[in-house]
């Protein structure tokens, strides 16, 4: 997370685009938002969704997860 949060503090009131695998985006997305590692398994990211993060002052929130509404036929994942 210490590069994550060099880059946020260096884009600090700037949109950031991360591009990166699922599993890589779940664990930003935890960090950020404070959230422990026990979660990890308890949401899923799909090839190419979109998340979204605001950092507003001193709050954080996630706006968006895992949005797919831009691919014709979003990937599934069975469990």
């Amino acid at each position: 997370m210490k590069f994550v949060n060099e880059i946020i503090e260096k884009h600090s009131g700037n949109n950031i685009l991360v591009v990166s695998h699922g599993g890589v985006i779940k664990l930003i997305i935890l960090g950020v938002l404070g959230i422990g590692l026990e979660a990890y398994n308890k949401f899923f990211i799909a090839n190419a969704s979109l998340s979204i993060i605001v950092i507003d002052n001193d709050r954080t929130y996630l706006r968006t997860l895992n949005d797919t509404c831009h691919i014709k036929k979003p990937f599934t994942t069975k469990f």
